[in-house]
């Protein structure tokens, strides 16, 4: 009979097990003209695609907050699809960030744990494409995802938004190759982790500023009487500033338990505040830090608090002699008491000593005996230690020399040069912990420095003529200048009387300076000999100083413009931090999306069996070991080393050398010291590599042991007893019995009992402890099963040797063991034991970051100097790796801060266009174009605006920024050679409003103002100022901020007095509109006072004639005559008061031509004239010599 094959199309069928139905076969058919048997006909079904991509499908988000405003933040979104029979699969996600999220980036994607490798705008096989639009993440896998509950992970970055509150994440997937709709997910499980949030809501939190927080103690010093507290106030902010409420603050001190601290009771209030208190009973200082527990932060301000004594001593100071002179040494007392029944400890005198004053070395004396010296220059600090406490054996109240609680300190302090005459002071104060820790009254001794009259003063002589010939000498036609003063540095001046001469008494001897006061003899006038003179001053001796002088035109100060409108510029840069993000399980990490190169490195030995275990034949090993080293990077490595260690892990043997390590490595079984490898032991192996900039990688440990049996080794747990005693229990003594069966078999061997305990206790309690439990089990063995005693060995360890991490309590348990081992001479097979886990560990940049579940962990680097990450990995299998990442520097030089400029301008880095100039881009072009500068390494790539810029030779680059009015926003992107990036925000606000809305002045107007003042610089005769000017009528003239009447003309004048030394002349112009300007000028005002010391004689007589008297020279019958010599010989008095040293003689002369002469005559002559009002002959010049406005006269 003939067969046929039947295929039934069901269109739109639905083949699931659930909804199965019967099918009734009703086709006919024929061959060659006969009929076909339907009972051989076969069925074939063909299922047509119902139309939807999955069943369902979930999704989940983290993290599920962030700050706000915060930028490039990391994101996981992982999607779970549920994918039945007649589903059509996915090959499409479409992720939707809510409103105010910006700056969307997929980073990476995953399916089913392996990644994909981005590629667009057409993925193949393992690939996929992600496209940003608006707040739609949309990514179009490669390979349609048919596999139900295959987890779809997405990585992506965004910027917070700038206000609080929260949101879902929503997401659909979808088949593309159907027209069926999306479907959207619904929050649940989507990364296997039911412990995690499980939703696809992010809250966007004000985050606290533990730079901008802060912790206030106050007061900041307290008696350390256990009682008075300091009040410590912690105030979180944000960082906008704002406070942060509802965070609990938890305080602490770096010293533990000497203080006594009071925790908040409450929570941050509305205003961030939260407030605690310290107390101490112990002296010192007490740094305080505050920490935010709700967000684990710690806050940077981090006040002290010093505890000190009180006011506990008294003290007094006293000077040895009231006055001294330069060079001369004076001895200081001081006398310290404790008025207290307690030991004052910690105890410090602070002297602050007058200037010029010096400390002698080695003169400091405690109670007689010497002391050390000082530390400091004019505050000297005497450690005094301990002042005991008071034992008034008198009973008069108080510590006396020889009583307990008394102490005296003598030093000596030399008078320096530099020292002036005038009373000095010092002041001497007790201390404790800190520089104001005030424990005694205050006390000062003072002491007047002298000069010697006698011997130490001088005498200054000279004049001041118009030079008009410039040559700097007094000739017949160049009359002296009057009323010229001359000042002395030391604040003296003279003025010149008729003929231009002057003098100063009583100058102390060294190096003077005299100045020209040129004001004083007209405000147009300039000297030719310089304005100052310096004359060197022997002690008892004479020096001259002359001043030639010419007038000159004067000098006017005009101010006044009109208003400038034009633009205001601001801007501000943000350097975004470096994210940071990777996988222990996939073992990378990226830098900003940039995959680093990582170092690893991996050895295992060459056997091929399923555990590693080598063979001993005698001592020696049947054949080297041999390992294979596989290393990344090879070419870079600096260093390697192959590490062996035994059971203790101390190294048994290593294997070194210098750049890329071997491919193989041949071990012949020999140890460092020339022993081989014991057989039934068990040896752990790795290698070490080191890389440039202190990179390194190690491999993960691995075991290997060396072939023997062991006929009994057996280890008794922590189960084995009764709670932590040495009691064996049932169980042990089982084991035991069962060991001591085998052990009779051998009976030559020795046996070998360690015990062990974990490191909960000390390290005395844990010998204890491993001792009594390796006793127990020996007991037994001897005493109930009869195994000789002298075949055990019995030793214990302690916590020394544990097998497993005492940080759990399995390991724990693991190391509370007792282990009995036959050592057999027979080989047997080694059993290898098992190790405990390591701890997989991350840090980046020397900061550890949290590990999730999964592996991954995710940090942000901060830091506008920020120019490397060292990032170093410990996995759980024991590898390990440390690498340093070079991130770009990328600074912004300019623009910077504010800037005012005018329209129609230009200038270094700007240009500003004239509204009405502003060419064919109308009112939305640019306004102003500024310079963009900034700096970067020379090899780096600049983007700016994602658009390539130029780096110069110097490692700077330049590009223009054209600025419209309102917010102008640009992004700088550097890359490094590496591919690491540093990505900054530019933002520019121009504005051409000001706050009212008018358009903005950015030079304002200034009113008119001329003003005729004396040079800059000058030194004025007098402090009396005659300043005279004119301005615009109608406007206001303040001089030195007093009001000054201004005439209907706009003139106005006002005479005023200035203090002594320099002063500021201020011009002030107010117009109607409140605008103003100012006119300033700096002047000098010279109020001094001198001494003067000399000694002069004379003689006087009267001559009488008869006859011819013209024939004798003379007109009268009587006639007066008048000679006289100037000399001086050390020092002489003048007028009873001031004596003068001289080593100068004019000869004798008429009185009339002292005078004359004098530059021809240089220092051969001193003329004076007879005052016979006085005792003593004095000087014949009739300038005036000014005691700081105490006296003036003619001399």
């Amino acid at each position: 009979m003939a067969a046929g094959i039947i295929g039934i199309f069901i269109a739109g069928g639905d083949l699931r097990p659930a909804r199965a139905a019967a099918i009734q076969n009703s086709a006919t058919g024929t061959v060659g003209g006969s009929s076909l048997d339907l009972g051989n006909a076969t069925i074939t079904l063909n299922g047509v695609p119902s139309g939807s991509a999955v069943t369902s499908v979930v999704a989940e988000i983290s993290p599920n907050a962030v700050a706000m405003g915060s930028g490039g933040n990391v994101f996981i979104y992982d999607v779970l699809p549920t994918i039945g029979g007649s589903d059509t699969g996915v090959d499409r996600v479409a992720i939707t960030a809510p409103s105010g999220y910006a700056n969307l980036a997929v980073t990476s994607v995953s399916v089913g744990g392996a990644p994909a490798v981005a590629s667009c705008p057409a993925p193949a096989a393992g690939e996929y494409c992600a496209t940003a639009t608006g707040q739609v993440m949309t990514i179009a896998l490669g390979t349609k995802v048919m596999a139900t509950l295959t987890n779809i992970r997405v990585n992506f970055t965004a910027d917070a938004p700038g206000s609080s509150g929260n949101a879902d994440f929503g997401s659909t997937v979808d088949d593309s190759a159907t027209g069926s709709a999306a479907q959207a997910a619904t929050a649940g499980n989507a990364d296997g982790d039911p412990a995690d949030a499980n939703s696809v809501n992010v809250t966007v939190l004000a985050g606290v500023s533990p730079a901008l927080s802060t912790v206030v103690a106050a007061p900041p010093f307290v008696p350390a009487d256990g009682v008075t507290v300091s009040t410590i106030t912690v105030t979180l902010r944000d960082s906008n500033g704002q406070p942060v409420a509802g965070k609990t603050i938890a305080l602490s001190s770096d010293r533990g338990a000497a203080d006594t601290i009071t925790q908040p009771a409450l929570n941050t209030d509305a205003g961030g505040v939260a407030t605690g208190t310290v107390r101490s009973a112990t002296v010192g200082t007490a740094v305080i830090t505050a920490s935010d527990t709700t967000d684990v932060i710690v806050l940077a301000m981090q006040p002290t608090v010093g505890f000190n004594q009180g006011l506990v001593l008294n003290i007094d100071k006293a000077a040895g002699k009231t006055e001294a002179l330069l060079g001369e040494t004076v001895t200081y007392r001081i006398e310290v008491r404790n008025t207290t029944a307690a030991d004052v400890v910690q105890v410090k005198v602070d002297d602050r000593i007058p200037p010029s004053f010096k400390y002698l070395q080695g003169s400091a004396r405690l109670n007689g005996a010497p002391a050390a010296d000082p530390t400091g220059n004019r505050t000297l600090t005497f450690d005094l230690g301990t002042v005991p406490a008071l034992a008034d054996s008198n009973g008069n109240g108080r510590a006396d020399p020889g009583e307990p609680g008394y102490m005296a300190l003598s030093y000596q302090l030399v008078i320096g040069s530099g020292a002036t005459p005038g009373e000095y002071t010092n002041t001497a104060v007790a201390r404790d912990v800190c520089a104001l820790c005030v424990i005694s009254n205050r006390d000062e001794a003072a002491i007047s420095v002298v000069v010697d009259p006698l011997f130490d003063l001088g005498t200054i002589i000279g004049k001041v003529f118009e030079d008009k010939d410039r040559d700097g000498r007094q000739g017949p036609d160049e009359p002296g200048v009057a009323g010229a003063m001359v000042a002395l540095d030391d604040g003296t001046y003279a003025v010149t009387d008729e003929h231009g001469r002057y003098h100063f008494p009583a100058v102390t001897p060294g190096q003077r300076m005299l100045k020209i006061n040129l004001n004083s003899i007209a405000a147009e006038t300039a000297a030719t000999t310089g304005e100052t003179l310096v004359v060197s001053m022997t002690p008892g001796l004479l020096a001259k100083a002359n001043f030639g002088v010419l007038h000159r035109p004067g000098s006017t100060e005009t101010i006044g413009h009109p208003g400038l409108t034009g633009v205001a510029v601001g801007t501000t840069s943000q350097t975004e931090p470096v994210d940071v993000t990777g996988s222990l399980e996939a073992y990378f990490v990226l830098i900003n999306g940039q995959q680093a190169d990582l170092p690893t490195i991996d050895v295992r030995m060459g056997l091929q069996t399923l555990e590693e275990v080598v063979e001993l034949e005698g001592d020696r090993l049947t054949k080297p070991i041999e390992f294979q080293i596989e290393a990344t990077r090879p070419e870079d490595v600096l260093s390697w080393s192959l590490i062996i260690t035994d059971a203790a892990g101390q190294a048994i043997r290593t294997l070194q050398g210098q750049g890329a390590p071997p491919a193989s490595l041949s071990w012949n079984g020999d140890t460092d010291d020339g022993r081989t490898i014991e057989g039934g032991q068990i040896y752990q192996y790795r290698v070490d590599l080191r890389y440039p900039d202190e990179g390194r990688s190690s491999s993960p440990p691995r075991l290997f042991g060396v072939n023997r049996t062991t006929a009994v080794s057996l280890s008794l747990s922590s189960g084995a007893f009764r709670g932590r005693s040495d009691e064996l229990s049932p169980k042990a003594r089982q084991t035991l019995k069962r060991a001591a069966a085998v052990l009779r078999r051998f009976p030559n061997e020795k046996i070998v009992v360690e015990g062990h305990a974990d490191a909960t206790v000390s390290k005395d309690l844990d010998m204890d402890f491993s001792r009594k439990r390796a006793e127990a089990a020996v007991r037994y063995l001897v005493e109930v099963e009869g195994i000789a005693p002298e075949r055990f060995v019995v030793r214990w360890y302690g916590s020394a040797r544990p097998i497993a991490s005492n940080d759990t309590e399995k390991g724990r348990r693991m190391n509370r063991r007792v282990e009995v081992n036959e050592r057999i001479t027979q080989p047997g097979l080694a059993r290898m034991r098992e190790r405990a886990r390591t701890e997989p560990q991350v840090r980046i940049n020397e900061s550890a970051v949290r590990i999730d579940s999964d592996g991954h962990f995710q940090t942000r680097v901060s830091g506008e100097d920020l120019r490397r990450i060292p990032i170093e990995v410990t996995a759980s299998d024991g590898s390990s790796l440390r690498t340093v990442v070079p991130i770009p520097r990328l600074e912004i030089l300019e623009p910077r801060g504010e800037q005012r400029l005018v329209y129609g301008t230009r200038g270094d880095g700007y240009r500003v266009f004239d509204p009405a100039d502003r060419g064919p881009t109308g009112p939305g072009g640019a306004i102003v174009v500024l310079r963009l500068r900034g700096r970067t390494e020379p090899d780096n790539e600049v983007l700016f605006d994602g658009q390539p810029v130029s780096v110069n030779p110097d490692a700077t680059f330049e590009a223009e920024l054209p600025m419209k009015l309102g917010h102008n926003s640009f992004g700088l992107v550097v890359r490094n050679l590496a591919g690491y990036t540093r990505i900054t925000n530019l933002l520019v606000v121009v504005s051409d409003r000001d706050e009212r809305g008018g358009l903005r002045v950015v030079v304002e107007p200034v009113p008119n103002l001329t003003v005729k003042l004396p040079p800059a610089g000058g030194t004025l005769k007098s402090p009396v100022l005659v300043i005279a000017g004119a301005t615009d009528p109608g406007n206001r003239i303040q001089v030195n901020e007093k009001p000054v009447t201004v005439g209907p003309d706009g003139q106005f004048s006002l005479t005023t007095r200035l203090p002594s030394g320099r002063s500021r002349i201020l011009i002030q112009v107010t117009d109607p509109e409140g605008r103003t300007g100012a006119i300033e000028r700096e002047v000098e005002v010279s109020e001094t006072q001198v001494f003067f010391m000399a000694f002069a004689d004379g003689e006087v007589g009267q001559m009488s004639a008869r006859g011819y008297l013209q024939g004798a020279g003379m007109d009268k019958r009587t006639e007066f005559y008048s000679k006289g010599r100037v000399a001086y010989y050390l020092k002489g008095f003048v007028a009873g008061k001031y004596l003068i040293t001289s080593a100068f003689d004019t000869g004798k002369r008429e009185f009339g031509q002292m005078f004359k002469d004098l530059d021809r005559a240089e220092n051969d002559r001193l003329l004076t004239n007879l005052d016979p009002d006085k005792l003593y002959p004095v000087y014949g010049d009739s300038g005036t010599v000014v005691y700081d406005a105490q006296s003036q006269g003619r001399f």
